[in-house]
């Protein structure tokens, strides 16, 4: 890469990281649109003159503010969603359209309200991928020969609801199809019904702006964007617009950078850059924001497990493949754990006391009086589980197959971080419910046949994994997965405490 030739283009897009600008016009057919092969081709305006930035004044912020690493879960709304299919022909053009309904709230009125806007979004974007479809072709008989559109509810949370649009049409061209597609992101107050800002997401007293900036800038860096014969910018990053695209889910905040952020060239579907919710920390409102005392749907909701701080980094790696042989030893640190005690040992047991070294001495020289022979295969991993609503599942595997001998070693760590303690089983349920029973059911088992072993196991936010002991010798440990589905969510811990 260029890197003395992109030192101007970074110093300019660090300029403008705190920068407001003003919503460009945007361009049909827009940037998301791939090119046809009867487009000509334009070379790029030479970018704006940067304006200076607007001075940042902090608002009045009356909500408290909660660290997010104390944060464990949100509830789910009691929105009820039903998927409707539709499929019909207008002009020729085959439509197909899958689309969310929305029930359960209290109020007729902003209960008819969104799903009007939900249609009409749909009918919205409908028309603008078919517009440019129209275009594309670059004669006056173009035809557009299919159309797709759908909705997808990816955030139905407290007084709070995103719905993602999709878009897509189709037309033939010289060489075969092409197509244009469109994507959109909508998110809805669900107290009055009307459409959020970006702002709404952040605290009045936070410059989400500044740091949504460095944020995009520090992914066009890290990805090589800023290099000029990336072809991807025309000129330096604007910053983000007054009405910029976006969207959020449990997966953090989204920006959207579709054909209002027209500095970007290669946009053949709207790039989407995730900010996670445990970096943007405490400075997020949108939990007690949109929180009220009162429920707004006939049917309550569920626990929502939010991402905890606590990461786990891959550090060193050491791999190596021989013709007879194969080792692949990864150590790593662990991250965002307060607890110093459970911290070290997490670390101590990421790091591998495997002897591979030499493992490699042992198998070159069998490779040189048998090199047809297959040696054998070592590995050390870690394996994050789960890594959400305070918990934190582990599993550490090491793994040695010498000429025929097999060691295996799986240590499975399940802690609860809000108490600092190991979770045995029992942990996972509530009290009182009959879980080995119900689990040797599930498996086809009675306590005459088996029993489950309760500090053997992992979850994740759907299920578990558990290791049931068999009592004829001959059949030996049965694994089994159980989603909480087959169990019963109201029989499980972590979504009811």
């Amino acid at each position: 890469m260029k890197r003395i030739a992109t030192a101007s283009l970074i110093l300019l897009l660090l300029g403008l990281a705190a920068c407001r600008r003003e919503p460009s016009d945007p361009t049909i057919p827009s940037a998301t649109v791939a090119p046809s092969a009867t487009q000509e081709t334009t070379a790029p305006a030479e970018p704006e003159v940067p304006e200076a930035p607007d001075e940042w004044k902090p608002g009045t912020e009356t909500l408290e503010k909660i660290p997010y690493e104390s944060r464990r879960f949100v509830m789910s709304n009691g929105i009820e969603i039903r998927r409707i299919e539709e499929t019909s022909k207008l002009d020729g053009t085959d439509i197909m359209v899958n689309k969310d309904s929305l029930s359960g709230f209290k109020s007729s009125q902003i209960e008819k309200k969104i799903n009007t806007e939900i249609g009409n979004t749909l009918i919205e974007i409908m028309d603008q991928v078919k517009a440019e479809a129209l275009g594309s072709g670059g004669n006056e008989g173009q035809k557009v020969t299919g159309i797709n559109i759908s909705t997808n509810v990816i955030y139905s949370c407290a007084n709070v609801l995103f719905i993602d649009y999709y878009a897509y049409a189709e037309y033939p061209e010289a060489n075969g199809i092409s197509y244009v597609q469109k994507f959109r992101s909508v998110g809805f107050d669900l107290t009055t019904g009307e459409k959020l800002e970006l702002a709404d997401l952040f605290r009045n007293d936070f410059n989400h702006e500044k740091y949504l900036n460095e944020k995009i800038i520090m992914y066009i860096i890290e990805n090589n964007f800023d290099d000029p014969d990336s072809g991807f910018l025309s000129g330096p990053f604007k910053g983000i617009r007054e009405d910029q695209s976006f969207s959020f889910d449990l997966s953090g905040v989204r920006i959207i950078l579709d054909e209002k952020n027209d500095e970007f060239m290669s946009l053949d579907y709207p790039l989407s850059i995730i900010i996670p919710l445990n970096e943007i920390g405490d400075d997020l409102a949108i939990f007690e924001r949109y929180m009220s005392s009162g429920n707004l749907f006939h049917k309550e909701g569920l626990r929502k497990l939010l991402p905890n701080v606590v990461e786990y980094i891959p550090e060193s790696v050491f791999q190596d493949f021989g013709a007879t042989y194969a080792i692949s030893i990864i150590n790593g640190k662990f991250y965002g754990i307060s607890d110093k005690g459970i911290l070290d040992r997490l670390n101590e047991l990421a790091t591998s006391r495997l002897d591979h070294e030499g493992f490699i001495e042992r198998a070159k020289a069998h490779e040189k009086t048998d090199p047809a022979g297959y040696y054998g295969s070592m590995n050390h991993d870690v394996q994050v589980i789960m890594n959400k609503g305070g918990y934190l599942c582990v599993v550490f595997m090491d793994l040695s197959y010498e000429q025929g001998n097999e060691k295996v070693s799986r240590i499975f760590v399940n802690i609860d971080l809000t108490t600092g303690k190991d979770m045995l089983l029992k942990d996972i349920f509530i009290d009182g419910f009959d879980y080995t029973g119900k689990i040797l059911d599930t498996a086809g088992l009675n306590r005459d046949q088996a029993s489950v072993q309760d500090n053997e196991f992992y979850f994740d936010e759907n299920g578990i994994y558990v290791n049931i002991l068999q009592n004829d010798v001959n059949l030996g440990v049965l694994n089994l997965w159980i989603p909480y589905e087959d169990l019963g969510f109201e029989n499980i811990a972590i979504y009811n405490k």
